[in-house]
């Protein structure tokens, strides 16, 4: 026991030194695979589980060198079949023993209960243990384990309900675990067929374009016009260069707005949309600058009230506006000060030679 805890002090400094760079090594991996990753994370034993390994009845070890999970590493995927395509990376990238790998997804019997996922033990490959910032990790086995969130969270609970093993587990137990099990399952395989539906989804209105007269909008057609229409990325450019603001990543939440105001112009297609903001595109960006700088005086300051950056889109918004100062719709909610400001810089804009058009 003495010689155990020794070569475990000497043997673990190495392991909690490698770990972080195990971690950013994947992360960089699965990210230039543009695997979705909910989050990685590494571990190094304690001595404490060391050594009650090393010591397990039945077993023979001879010391640490012999086991292969004293330092691992937890991959947790957002759906299931990024479990295979991380797996792909770990087959591809790293040296795996596949003797003491093993895919637990295969083992589990349809009517037991139990988490599912991949387990590889595994060393650096041959060209990357070479590296000199490697080279001294050359020889370390380390287990990878890879599972979704929905496996993981089984995992977890299953854990801390205290149940290693479905022999312990009283019958009535293991009739609940079996049903919360398939759930999960289900779960998962529904998850995935909704990202494959709007990955399909997706692919077809990148594909239509310019020439998409017949896509409907809705959050998702919306979503992927506003960075691909030639008219609005143009006046989103435009708009944010005279202000001196940044142009905000595109978020489907502000889509879920610009829906709102879509449907209140009538305007049902993406054709339509992109007509509408050409015709008045001219009169629009003045309109947007006008209202914005009078809104917030100091675009200097790091906060303009909540605009500090013009998301992408935002002239379907003003669009919007426009319309309901120009009358062309009515104004709803908007109050008194805001909609009588609208007017006054739409009554304005539109003496203004070329200004005339409503939008």
């Amino acid at each position: 026991m003495e010689n155990a805890e020794q070569e475990y002090e000497e043997t673990v400094s190495t392991l909690r030194e490698m770990a972080p760079h195990l971690e950013s090594l994947m992360r960089a991996l699965t990210a230039a695979e543009g695997i979705p990753i909910h989050y990685i994370v590494s571990r190094v034993k304690t001595k404490f589980s060391t050594l009650q390994k090393l010591n397990r009845p039945g077993k023979n070890y001879t010391g640490i060198g012999d086991l292969t999970d004293v330092l691992g590493i937890r991959i947790v995927t957002y759906f299931p079949d990024d479990v295979d395509a991380v797996a792909d990376v770990v087959k591809r990238e790293f040296s795996v023993d596949g003797e003491n790998s093993i895919d637990k997804r295969a083992l589990l019997d349809p009517d037991r209960f139990g988490y599912l996922s991949l387990h590889f033990v595994a060393k650096l490959g041959e060209q990357r243990a070479a590296l000199a910032e490697y080279v001294r990790y050359s020889n370390v086995a380390f287990e990878i384990q890879v599972r979704s969130i929905l496996q993981h969270a089984w995992a977890e609970i299953e854990h801390d309900l205290g149940y290693k093993s479905s022999s312990t587990v009283p019958r009535e137990i293991r009739r609940r675990f079996s049903r919360l099990a398939g759930l999960l399952e289900l779960a998962d395989s529904e998850f995935t067929e909704i990202k494959r539906f709007l990955g399909e989804r997706d692919d077809a209105i990148e594909r239509a374009g310019e020439t998409a007269e017949e896509v409907p909008l809705d959050e998702e057609t919306l979503f992927v016009f506003v960075q691909r229409d030639p008219v609005i990325t143009a006046l989103d450019r435009k708009v944010s260069r005279a202000l001196k603001m940044n142009l905000e990543p595109p978020q489907r939440e502000y889509a879920v707005l610009l829906l709102h105001c879509t449907k209140g112009m009538g305007i049902n297609t993406w054709q339509e949309l992109s007509d509408r903001l050409k015709s008045a595109s001219k009169v629009l960006y003045d309109f947007m600058v006008t209202w914005i700088l009078d809104l917030y005086k100091d675009v200097s300051e790091p906060d303009l009230g909540g605009l500090d950056a013009v998301p992408p889109g935002l002239g379907v918004y003003y669009l919007y506006l426009w319309n309901i100062a120009s009358g062309n719709i009515p104004a709803e909610a908007y109050d008194f000060e805001s909609l009588s400001k609208a007017r006054d810089y739409t009554v304005r804009l539109q003496s203004l030679p070329g200004g005339a058009q409503s939008g």
